[in-house]
């Protein structure tokens, strides 16, 4: 079912590459670029993007989400000389300072601390080394299969290297958390900072925040080796998009560009969700005449504009179901079409179990209406 599905969805995909309406695709400085949804996955634009190069400081949204993923956000850790003496960008921590992971994390993502990094790795998993072990475990479970990461803060090193392709999906699955979800769509951030008399105030430095509609992340990044890197999200009319950009010569009007393009051009349809009656059918000699029809898995496409507006639904259903039903048989299918073309289709399912009506069924309802009179 997942193998037809996936061969229907590459079919539709093809088709807002080559099938769609002329538009003037967006002129990216960078050397590599992606532009993806984040909902199904779907890839809008891509240059470059299986060239591996230098993340800078968007490593830092990987080891954001393993945190997040394996520690307490109120654990409290104590910063080690080490983090406190590393090099790069910093929210000044002081070695002996407590800082709850939580701020840390704020740290890692707003101002895109390199001891905060390193402070959030040691309080997971012990020291640095174990901690670029899970890192590397996690983007290969995502599916960044191009990616090696050798420190969690992004500072250029031997070998450490992704793609534009991994870090968007990486930063997919970092956006379905709402923990990160909310850190990176977080402005300011205040926290106390011991041995002060003030607090420490921590700004986000993505400013699409502030200049992009609809912007909601995710995490900037910089060395002279990598260049200015970019990954931003932004969400309208309840479509979210992911753009990245690395080495860019203003990674802020790339990542807009490639938002708004996406936005103006591509439409998310939500078509079926998990649990969704999508109709009843009838059964034959069952204990029940109907039974609810329902999707074996949730369906979203993103079409161009033009295919939105033509694409149809049809339901392949049996007018009669024989009982005995069991509970999510497959009884049917569901198909968006387009101009005749099938884009995707799912099966349909049972969403209960329906027994055939036997001799004693008939002789207790029988009872039942007698003596209900």
């Amino acid at each position: 079912m997942k193998r037809v599905l996936s061969v229907c969805l590459i079919t539709c995909f093809f088709m807002l590459a080559v099938a769609g309406p002329a538009w003037a695709r967006p002129v990216v400085s960078g050397n590599s670029a992606i532009l993806m949804d984040v909902t199904t996955g779907t890839i809008l634009y891509q240059k470059n993007s299986h060239q591996q190069m230098e993340p800078a400081s968007t490593t830092k949204i990987l080891t954001a989400i393993v945190a997040i993923e394996n520690g307490d956000l109120n654990s409290k850790t104590i910063v080690s000389k080490n983090a406190a003496r590393i090099e790069g960008s910093s929210i000044w921590l002081s070695q002996g300072e407590v800082q709850t992971l939580e701020d840390l994390l704020y740290g890692v993502l707003l101002s895109s601390g390199n001891d905060a990094s390193v402070a959030v790795a040691e309080h997971i998993a012990g020291n640095q080394e174990r901690f670029i072990t899970m890192l590397n475990e996690k983007a290969r479970a995502i599916g960044a299969k191009e990616s090696n990461f050798v420190n969690p803060h992004g500072l250029p090193v031997s070998n450490h290297l992704t793609t534009v392709h991994d870090m968007a999906a990486i930063t997919r699955y970092a956006l379905h958390n709402p923990v990160f979800a909310k850190i990176v769509s977080t402005r300011q951030h205040v926290t106390p900072w011991p041995g002060n008399d003030w607090d420490r105030s921590m700004t986000n430095h993505n400013k699409l925040l502030w200049r992009f509609d609809g912007a909601d992340g995710v995490k900037t990044g910089y060395t002279r080796s990598a260049g200015h890197c970019l990954v931003a999200s932004a969400t309208r009319d309840d479509q979210q998009l992911l753009a990245v950009v690395f080495k860019s010569k203003d990674m802020y009007a790339d990542c807009s560009a490639l938002l708004e393009w996406g936005f103006a051009n591509f439409e998310l349809i939500r078509i079926a969700s998990a649990g969704q009656v999508i109709k009843p059918a009838n059964v034959t000699d069952g204990v029940r005449d109907v039974v609810n029809v329902i999707p074996a898995q949730e369906l979203n496409l993103v079409l161009s504009k033009s295919q939105a507006r033509k694409m149809a639904l049809e339901i392949d259903l049996s007018s009669n179901i024989p009982a005995p039903v069991m509970r999510l048989q497959s009884v049917g299918r569901l198909k968006a079409v387009c101009d005749g073309a099938v884009l995707a289709e799912i099966d349909l399912i049972t969403e209960e179990a329906v027994p055939r009506r036997t001799f004693l069924h008939v002789f207790v309802n029988w009872l039942r209406r007698l003596f209900g009179r």
